[in-house]
């Protein structure tokens, strides 16, 4: 029987988990799928495979093939991912973890996939940047880290393990690979930020933008440049939806000593105490006024110094124990409306009823007039929000060139970190779904309203000879026999087309998507009466359909905007 790795399909899909890196492929049509000493191939081509990252626990599981779907149109090969450990087994614990990876590791095994069995696995990852809680937690974290370095290394996979972030990481083992065949593929690198690069290698001239690495697989075609990817970028715009929400509020009580209160002196660790059942833990304690103060009888706003001598503490809000974000759970109150809606009250709770707008768009929550809290419909918990936290900084014109530094390319400054929230359409009614809100610091609960996400606007731009994968791959299988021209291509999505050409140029534009303006040389006439009278085919694809193809042009340059 054919192993499982060698029978795949058109879509790969790689398993990056927290534990260690997979060589999995989920197939959804038929496809010879192998690996030789240079790559893997599919249907006896060598491929070079362009990957990118979903975090599955972002999303619900209804709307993973739709991302999927949408990765593999936006021209991806591989989807890599890892899995969320903590979400998996929230409660310590490193026997399942354990069991768990040495599960994955002898599958691979199993299907001979380590690169010391003759397969293409050569690096493996265990835990994700989990080195800085070691500087927050101290013991404990640096414990739990030696452990998972020793039991990773322990199930002797042959190939080195890593761990991102992790200074105290064990060494990784060194492999080298030497190609006895001859063969050969190359890297091109410009370090320069501003000034293109000809490079000569092996008697042939390669022109590299700044800031960029092409790939030669055969040491001669350039197949790809990271500063030429050439695929569409979308702008998007939050349309907000004609819903009202009649707000109802619950303003939070302080809780008196009960069963649940215990005393301590002096501050505790919060987490340890809370158990990441809430995120509120309560100081309360007693003072004892004299009458004959002096802020008594001059009226002066007193101050309060607490030296931590001793507290009672109190975990949790009244809220959270009576689950008022839940179905159930709300009614336990009794709510205010109307014109006694509290407003930037702290610690207070809001709750309304709202049916699901029409259509499929994404839909969000726009919480720009709240300060900070935490937000669920139906149960389900969309998450934390903070838009009183501004981002800082001085924003300015962007580029991605030279190295990169936490102040490189600030958007927003000066607005809300995040504004909006996404709202899970699988978790809607039709009708009658219940919106709570908690909020810590106070805010206008009236300003929050229900938004759809749409394409406001497709843009690409193309270089002429711009290298292209699916090009190369098609001259080197003998199914194309003179050079073919780089095409751009333009898409919206289901149900909506393509409405106006807002800006074309043949020639040496400026800027990027959503503000692109005219360099110093343009070809009017290429915009104008290009090949196949493009002015009228621009029409045409206005009225007929909702995706567009632009070819290559003979000048240095084109982009499109619709």
């Amino acid at each position: 029987m054919e192993s499982g790795f060698k029978k795949m399909q058109k879509l790969y899909l790689v398993l990056m988990v927290v534990v260690l890196l997979l060589g999995f492929l989920v197939c959804f049509s038929s496809a010879s799928v192998s690996y030789d000493h240079k790559a893997i191939t599919i249907n006896g081509q060598r491929r070079i495979l362009i990957s990118g990252s979903i975090h599955y626990p972002r999303s619900t599981p209804e709307m993973w093939p739709d991302l999927i779907q949408k990765a593999k149109e936006g021209g991806l090969d591989v989807i890599q991912t890892y899995v969320f450990w903590n979400g998996h087994e929230p409660q310590p614990g490193k026997d399942a973890m354990e069991k768990f990876t040495r599960h994955i590791v002898n599958m691979m095994k199993a299907e001979e996939l380590y690169e010391n069995q003759g397969g293409p696995i050569i690096l493996s990852q265990i835990e994700n940047e989990y080195g800085p809680m070691e500087y927050e937690l101290g013991s404990p974290a640096r414990a739990y880290s030696k452990w998972a370095a020793q039991m990773a290394v322990g199930l002797a996979t042959g190939v080195p393990w890593i761990m991102c972030k992790q200074d105290d990481a064990p060494d990784p083992i060194a492999y080298v690979y030497r190609n006895k065949s001859g063969g050969c593929a190359a890297f091109l690198a410009n370090d320069d930020k501003t000034d293109f690069a000809t490079v000569n290698f092996m008697n042939q001239h390669y022109n590299l933008p700044p800031w960029s690495i092409s790939i030669l697989p055969n040491c001669k075609n350039t197949v790809y440049n990271t500063a030429r990817v050439g695929a569409q970028t979308t702008v998007m715009k939050m349309t907000r939806e004609k819903i009202g929400f009649a707000w109802q509020s619950y303003n939070d009580e302080t809780e008196d000593y009960d069963d649940n209160t215990f005393g301590t002196a002096g501050l505790l660790e919060q987490l340890n105490v809370t158990r990441d059942a809430s995120d509120y833990l309560w100081y309360m304690t007693d003072v004892e006024i004299d009458p004959n103060e002096g802020f008594l009888r001059s009226g002066e706003q007193p101050t309060l110094t607490a030296l931590s001598a001793g507290h009672a503490l109190h975990v949790g809000l009244k809220g959270e124990i009576l689950s008022l974000h839940s179905l159930s759970g709300s009614s336990s109150v009794e709510w205010v409306q109307g014109s006694l809606v509290a407003q930037r009250q702290p610690l207070t709770w809001y709750k309304a009823v709202f049916d699901a707008p029409a259509g499929d768009e994404p839909l969000a929550l726009d919480m720009n007039n709240m300060g900070k809290g935490q937000v669920w419909v139906n149960g389900q918990s969309i998450g934390r929000y903070w838009p009183a936290y501004k981002a800082s900084g001085s924003c300015t014109t962007c580029s991605y060139a030279g190295y990169f530094d936490e102040k490189k390319c600030l958007s927003n400054c000066g607005k809300a970190s995040q504004r909006w929230y996404h709202v899970p359409r699988s978790w809607l009614n039709p009708r009658g779904n219940l919106l709570v809100v908690f909020e810590e610091l106070g805010g206008i609960p009236y300003g929050i309203s229900l938004v759809k996400r749409e394409i406001y606007s497709v843009c690409a731009d193309i270089y002429e000879w711009q290298p292209t994968l699916m090009n190369y791959q098609m001259q080197a299988s003998g199914k194309a026999t003179k050079h073919l021209r780089p095409k751009a291509h333009l898409s919206c999505s289901r149900g909506q087309n393509i409405s106006e050409i807002k800006f074309a140029s043949f020639g040496t534009p400026e800027g990027g998507c959503g503000g692109f303006r005219e360099g110093g040389y343009v070809h009017r006439a290429r915009i104008m009466h290009g090949p196949g009278n493009t002015r009228d085919l621009w029409r045409r694809s206005v009225s007929e359909c909702n995706e567009e193809t632009i070819g290559g042009s003979h000048l240095q340059l084109n982009r499109l905007i619709a």
